[in-house]
């Protein structure tokens, strides 16, 4: 397994193969302000991502507990926005040094800190531990499996599982962002966790991957006045993720107190896997319910 050592942050590669993924969790789920209910579940939401990172030969960074990086997003172009979500993966290798060391904190809540800043201005943070969470309960649940019940370990062992993937998301209320603004993401966590990174090595590549493979444009609707993959591209509207990772070099004690200044470029060449756009959920003529400053994303979206 090789090691990179990274600005203090050691930083091992991991190969992905078999997966189990965890369906809805680590995710930031709808929430509402006012006089709102949760949309039943036969309402999809629509999505218009303008940034997003997947590739099919994605492999992990593991990163050590006490760890914190940032992730810089370059705006083409004007347009609302109102999530984030970051994919997080968990191979089997540190699943339990993972979860000791959550356990073994005073507050578990402060496991993982997200931080979204718009040219140097927090202006969304989670600090609930959502991946965690789902991982403990994904570990620690029973599953039948053919005509047995067996622990996550044994069906782990049984199918050759070498990884959990979860993601962490945080939502806030839209904001318009132009050409020309800089959005830097800011994780920390005090656990051993993964990133799934792409190999890329440029704006342009990173461009071609959106393109290539519709990874931006609108989801869930059938609606011809909203944007899609080519008329983003064409339009030049779209958020581009730098391909490095910068290292943050000074003590965390909360988000707040993070200075750009503290950024230092890490390993560059790649992007880890993420999605940035706006969500909302149709109203239906049968449902007549008012959703009012829905300010967080499913991040499954």
């Amino acid at each position: 397994m090789a090691v990179l050592v990274v600005v203090a942050v050691a930083v091992s590669l991991l190969i992905v193969r078999s997966t189990w993924h965890i369906s809805g969790s680590g995710s930031v789920g709808p929430s509402h302000v006012g006089q709102s209910i949760k949309p039943p579940p036969t309402i999809m939401p629509i999505i218009i991502q303008y940034g997003a990172v997947l590739c099919n030969s994605s492999y992990d960074l593991i990163m050590p507990g006490g760890s914190a990086i940032a992730l810089v997003y370059h705006v083409h172009g004007d347009m609302k926005i109102n999530g984030y979500q970051l994919y997080i993966d968990f191979p089997t290798a540190i699943i339990n040094e993972t979860l000791s060391s959550w356990a073994s904190m005073s507050y578990s809540g402060n496991a993982m800190w997200l931080g979204i800043y718009l040219n140097g201005r927090l202006i969304a943070s989670n600090n609930q531990s959502q991946p965690l969470q789902a991982l403990a309960i994904t570990v620690n649940h029973p599953y039948v499996y053919g005509n047995k019940t067996m622990n996550f370990w044994q069906i782990a062992n049984t199918e050759n599982w070498y990884v959990v993937h979860t993601e962490i998301g945080v939502g806030f209320p839209a904001i318009n962002v132009t050409s020309g603004d800089t959005i830097v993401v800011i994780l920390y966590s005090a656990v051993p966790y993964a990133l799934p990174v792409c190999n890329i090595t440029s704006d342009a590549e990173e461009v071609q991957l959106m393109v290539n493979y519709s990874l931006i444009g609108t989801f869930g609707s059938t609606n011809k006045s909203l944007p899609t993959t080519k008329q983003l591209f064409e339009n030049g509207q779209y958020i581009i993720e730098e391909p490095t990772i910068y290292v943050i070099t000074k003590s965390i004690t909360n988000l707040q107190s993070i200075s750009m200044d503290d950024i230092t470029p890490g390993i560059s060449n790649i992007a880890p896997k993420y999605t940035i756009g706006y969500i909302w959920y149709p109203l239906p003529t049968n449902y007549p319910v008012i959703y009012s400053n829905r300010n967080e994303i499913n991040a499954n979206g």
